[in-house]
C-alpha cells in the first residue's frame, strides 16, 4: 500500500470521553503481516483542540501499529499552538507514533512489526500542552529512525518518548532509542503553515539541517518534482542545494553587507562564485584581497572555494 502525496490541513477533535481509542489521527496504519505500507510525501497540519473541554484524546500525525512493514518517509508534520485542554486526562499529542506493546496506542502485537522512519520534518509550536515528535511505545520488533529534522519551540515539546519515558531533546532521544544519530534539530520557514502550505520557503533554502540523501523509494516530492541526490527532508524538494564536495583549500573570508551589495575580504587567492536563490550564477572570479558586487535586495548564495554561505542583502 502507498499512502502518499496527501495534503491534510485539518486534524481536530472535541472528544470528551475517556477511552483508549478516542481522538484523531491523520494517517493510521494497522495492517498486519505480510502487508508493506509506504507512507511518504504527505503534509499534515491544522492540528486543533476543539475547545477547552476536550480531554482524553490522542492527536497524532501518523501512527503505525500491528505487524506490517511500515516505511514512513519524507513527511512534513507541523503542530501549531493549539487551544489548551483544561484537563489533559489521558491525552497524547505526537507527530509519528509506533506502538509495539500494550498501551493506549491500541495494544498491538509485540512481535513482527518493522517500522522505518526517515527524512521527515516534525515541528511543534505548542506552548503549553505536552507533545512528542516521535512516540515509540514498547521495545520489541524492528524500529529504525534517522535523518529526520525536529523542532520543539518550548520545553513542553519533547523530541521523543521511548518505551516508557520522555526524551526532552535530541541527545536524550538518541541515548534512549539508539536511533536518529544523523538527525538534526532546527526550525523551518514554510510558505504559509497556518493555511497548510508546508512548502519550504526561501528563508530555509540551502539550510544544511534540511539536507538529506534522496531515498530510492521517494524519487519525487509531493508536487511531482524530481528530487536531487541531496534533497530536502519533508515532502517538498525546494531549491537545489549547492554542494561543496571539492571545497579546498580553506580560505578565511569576512563577508559583509554594504549599502550597494556585498563585500568579501579574503586572506588569500580564492574562487568566488555568486548565485541568486534560484541557483543561477551571477558572477565568478578568481581573486584575492577584497571582492565586491552590487546587488538588489534579496537572498543570495556566495561560494568561496566551494564553501557556500547564504547571504541576505
Amino acid at each position: 500500500f502507498n499512502v502518499c502525496n496527501n495534503k491534510i490541513t485539518a486534524i481536530s477533535t472535541i472528544n470528551k470521553t475517556a477511552g483508549a481509542n478516542n481522538g484523531v489521527i491523520g494517517i493510521d496504519n494497522q495492517c498486519v503481516t505480510p502487508k508493506v505500507v509506504n507512507i511518504y510525501n504527505n503534509m499534515l497540519s491544522g492540528f486543533a483542540v476543539g475547545n477547552a473541554a476536550t480531554t482524553n484524546s490522542k492527536i497524532y500525525g501518523i501512527r503505525c501499529t500491528a505487524t506490517s512493514t511500515s516505511n514512513v518517509y519524507n513527511n512534513t508534520i507541523v503542530f501549531p499552538d493549539m487551544t489548551n485542554m483544561t484537563t489533559l486526562g489521558s491525552s497524547l499529542i505526537a507527530g509519528i507514533v509506533y506502538a509495539t506493546a500494550a498501551s493506549t496506542e491500541a495494544s498491538p502485537a509485540a512481535t513482527g512489526g518493522i517500522t522505518t522512519i526517515k527524512n521527515n520534518i516534525i515541528i511543534s509550536n505548542e506552548t503549553t500542552m505536552k507533545t512528542w515528535a516521535i512516540r515509540r511505545v514498547g521495545t520489541g520488533t524492528s524500529f529504525v529512525s534517522n535523518n529526520n529534522v525536529f523542532y520543539a519551540a518550548t520545553s513542553n515539546n519533547n523530541i521523543g518518548y521511548f518505551n516508557a519515558s520522555d526524551a526532552a531533546d535530541l541527545t536524550a532521544w538518541q541515548t534512549a532509542s539508539s536511533q536518529d544519530v544523523a538527525s538534526k534539530v532546527g526550525n523551518v520557514t514554510f510558505e504559509n503553515a497556518a493555511t497548510g502550505d508546508l512548502r519550504i520557503a526561501a528563508a530555509s533554502y540551502q539550510d544544511a539541517n534540511l539536507q538529506v540523501v534522496r531515498l530510492t523509494d521517494v524519487p519525487k516530492d509531493l508536487f511531482g518534482t524530481d528530487r536531487d541526490y541531496y534533497t530536502y527532508a519533508g515532502a517538498h524538494q525546494a531549491q537545489a542545494f549547492i554542494i561543496n564536495e571539492n571545497a579546498t583549500p580553506e580560505v578565511s573570508a569576512r563577508i559583509m553587507r554594504t549599502m550597494s551589495g556585498i563585500e568579501v575580504q579574503l586572506d588569500s587567492e580564492a574562487t568566488v562564485e555568486l548565485y541568486n536563490m534560484n541557483g543561477m550564477i551571477i558572477d565568478k572570479v578568481v581573486t584575492s584581497g577584497t571582492y565586491s558586487h552590487d546587488l538588489d535586495n534579496g537572498v543570495y548564495i556566495i561560494r568561496i572555494n566551494g564553501k557556500a554561505t547564504k547571504f541576505i542583502k
